[in-house]
């Protein structure tokens, strides 16, 4: 467990608190699963940010205040952090009591730390954990806060555990309330739902409570792509990424590292649920996403477009490496999007992956042997549209391997301009 709950264990004692200091969410629910866990919050009985501002003091941590309306902060020392915050009511119970589901609604006096004897479960969140099942605390607390209709349906993917027949009756029945909830909030939410790896099941369930319309009302009017068929791509993705060396033999390790970063993820997820099209990124601007996640999902959709069309064409090498180029690593995802709508495109892909990793990114940097400036300087050129075709072509050697070096570079562009005369 975090070495900085013993810490505060000491402090609180020495400031004679500790017999209001509770551990409480996801680190209860953590220690009952045998899950070890670095992220732990805490209720406090009083002045949440003072006591998180002595602690982070007297024990030469970092003080970072979170939200000064719910009297939240957080300690960080040495990449370990607590968050505090002042307990919600006059008492734990009360506090438990206007949490979201029974299964974060348990609590662990800091005195009794790790000990199983003393959980305070007001809402039976221990049995439902045992028996896999998310159950919210109240329908009030679901409606003062929609979001966490959200948090219900991760936590029963990330858990695998099944949505309680009223709990589930209640978030769609509330579902619409999502619509008032702030965008960014929401884009966090399926940050984290995408992150899953068989995400695909929940947003079917999603789906048939209403509830993905409400989340990308992009869908409506949109003809000839359903959000069955964007599921179903999303599904076939997460198969891609869960085994990519079936679908791209060899390719796994690169598959790992590229998709280390759950923000990509996330955006090849959101490109599928769109089917590739370019509907995916209003989707990404109206939630205010980063620019660079909208940049990545417009290029996951536009790669796609473009690699159909190669497709379509039956276009040779020196296409498909100029293609490779302007994609480079971001060709990983393209590849899972095009392959998860059809299976014709594997071939492609597989002679794209060799030619990229054996050829392009070997090539890469070499593409500026030549510039417009050494075109004006070497061949006393004037900048004209001529600059473009020229580099364009010299590009092309360079990827196909013809030019390696900076006076075979030269060589070339006389020849071309000889051509010219």
């Amino acid at each position: 467990m975090n070495p900085l709950i013993n810490e505060l264990k000491d402090f609180a004692t020495k400031k004679h608190i500790a017999d209001n200091v509770y551990i409480v969410g996801g680190a209860v629910r953590d220690m009952l699963s045998g899950v070890d866990t670095k992220d732990i919050d805490l209720a406090v009985a009083g002045d949440a940010l003072k006591i998180s501002k002595e602690f982070a003091e007297a024990s030469a941590g970092t003080y970072v205040l979170l939200d000064s309306e719910f009297m939240t902060a957080r300690v960080v020392k040495d990449s370990f952090s607590l968050d505090i915050s002042a307990m919600r009511g006059d008492s734990i119970i009360s506090d438990l009591s206007q949490r979201d589901i029974t299964i974060n609604a348990m609590a662990q006096p800091l005195l009794a730390l790790q000990s199983r004897d003393h959980i305070i479960d007001p809402f039976g969140g221990h049995a439902d954990l045992q028996s896999g099942i998310i159950r919210m605390v109240s329908v009030k607390n679901l409606i003062s806060d929609p979001l966490r209709i959200l948090r219900i349906y991760r936590f029963s993917a990330a858990l695998h555990s099944r949505i309680e027949k009223e709990t589930s009756h209640s978030v769609k029945k509330h579902g619409e309330l999502l619509k008032g909830v702030a965008v960014e909030r929401i884009a966090e939410e399926l940050r984290n739902i995408t992150a899953l790896p068989d995400s695909h099941k929940i947003m079917d369930v999603m789906e048939e409570n209403n509830i993905v319309t409400v989340l990308f009302p992009e869908f409506q009017g949109l003809h000839g792509i359903s959000i069955r068929q964007g599921i179903e791509c999303w599904r076939r993705g997460e198969v891609i990424l869960g085994n990519p060396d079936r679908y791209f033999p060899g390719r796994g390790p690169n598959f790992s590292a590229y998709f280390k970063s759950r923000g990509r993820v996330t955006c090849l997820k959101l490109a599928e649920l769109f089917s590739g099209d370019s509907v995916a990124q209003k989707a990404a601007l109206r939630l205010k996403m980063s620019r660079k996640e909208a940049g990545l999902i417009v290029g996951i959709s536009t790669g796609y477009k473009n690699l159909v069309s190669l497709f379509r064409t039956g276009s040779g090498k020196t296409e498909l490496l100029r293609f490779l180029k302007d994609t480079q690593d971001d060709f990983y995802p393209i590849a899972v999007l095009a392959v998860s709508l059809d299976d014709a495109f594997i071939d492609l892909c597989n002679w794209a992956f060799s030619l990229y990793i054996d050829e392009v990114i070997p090539r890469l940097g070499r593409l500026r042997l030549i510039t417009g400036d050494d075109l004006i300087r070497e061949f006393g050129l004037s900048p004209s549209p001529q600059f473009k075709r020229i580099l364009s072509l010299l590009e092309d050697d360079i990827l196909l391997g013809k030019v390696s070096t900076r006076e075979e570079a030269l060589r070339a562009v006389s020849e071309v301009l000889a051509k010219d005369r």
